[in-house]
């Protein structure tokens, strides 16, 4: 099991943003979670977030070494 260098974990999630017409951060809220267990350990570790010239959007893991895609259905 990664550690890294925190002594409580942090992260595994991923927040929305929601911007002023600005682009200023009006708010924030958990998007996905759940990768981080209540005894802390992880069962992932998400990275990056990506749009497909499609725009289809994907999610990176790399504990796991996988790709998610992520659909609103």
């Amino acid at each position: 099991m990664v550690l890294w260098n925190r002594s409580i974990p942090a992260g595994y999630k991923v927040i929305r943003l929601k911007l002023d017409s600005m682009g200023n951060i009006v708010s924030h809220e958990d998007f996905i979670s759940g990768w981080l267990k209540k005894n802390g350990s992880p069962r992932g570790r998400p990275v990056d977030i990506e749009y497909s010239p499609e725009g289809e959007l994907y999610l990176s893991d790399d504990l796991l070494g996988v790709v998610y895609k992520i659909s609103g259905n």
